[in-house]
């Protein structure tokens, strides 16, 4: 069968401050069959004031500098769900990814990504792939964040309970598993399952991660008494 990005371009939107490293991503990504750079801005206020213009999706690359904001990312999968965002951080620190998790970017990389796992990233993500979940693995701080953020949220949405997924057993266990900074191979043998199986504990728990954080806005919002 052949694969969705070789059936059609992906379109990818480059958002960098520096104009030196999107002309060279935009060089780079011109040379690939099936990738079509389809726009670029050097701020997230530019890309918000063309966002109605992106197609549905397109593969959003932010370089993200040290202490940078994450609400673009946030702001484009509000406005456009179909919009997958990459992020491109200098390292990979535990709060830049965290918040990046909870913003729901699709993937998080660093400087050191070579061009080839960039391009593979855009490819698997145009695909419908969720690579972040792969960092959490070896991170335990963030697992722990990610735990103490599904706590926060029960507890802000009180009244909501139907609407909101709380985490099954063993995704709790796998989350307090990396946080007590157990490898992947000493989680996979403990819970006497495969890795391909430890990293869909993962991504469901980012997918009810994502749904109970937009419960939580909607619930803020209707107290705000805005529409949401």
């Amino acid at each position: 069968m052949t694969d969705k990005w070789t059936q059609q371009k992906i379109g990818v939107f480059l958002v960098a401050e520096s104009l030196i490293a999107r002309q060279g991503a935009h060089s780079m990504m011109s040379q690939q069959e099936d990738i079509e750079v389809v726009g670029e801005a050097g701020g997230a206020n530019e890309v918000l004031s063309v966002v109605d213009d992106i197609p549905p999706g397109t593969v959003v690359v932010q370089a993200v500098p040290p202490g940078g904001s994450f609400e673009l990312v946030h702001r484009l999968r509000e406005i456009s769900p179909e919009i997958s965002v990459i992020v491109l951080a200098e390292y990979e620190d535990d709060n830049g990814l965290f918040q990046a998790i909870v913003a729901r970017a699709s993937a998080f990389l660093t400087k050191e990504t070579t061009t080839e796992q960039l391009l593979v990233a855009i490819r698997r993500v145009a695909n419908g792939e969720q690579l972040v979940g792969k960092n959490i693995l070896n991170r335990p701080g963030v697992a722990l964040r990610i735990l103490e953020r599904f706590q926060q949220l029960s507890s802000t949405t009180k009244g909501l309970e139907p609407l909101v997924a709380p985490l099954s057993p063993t995704e709790e266990e796998v989350l307090h598993l990396i946080a007590s900074g157990n490898s992947t191979e000493a989680i996979a043998s403990y819970l006497n399952i495969n890795q391909q199986r430890l990293g869909g504990y993962i991504t469901s728990t980012l997918h009810k991660l994502d749904i109970n954080e937009r419960t939580h806005n909607a619930a803020l919002s209707l107290l705000a008494g805005k529409s949401y």
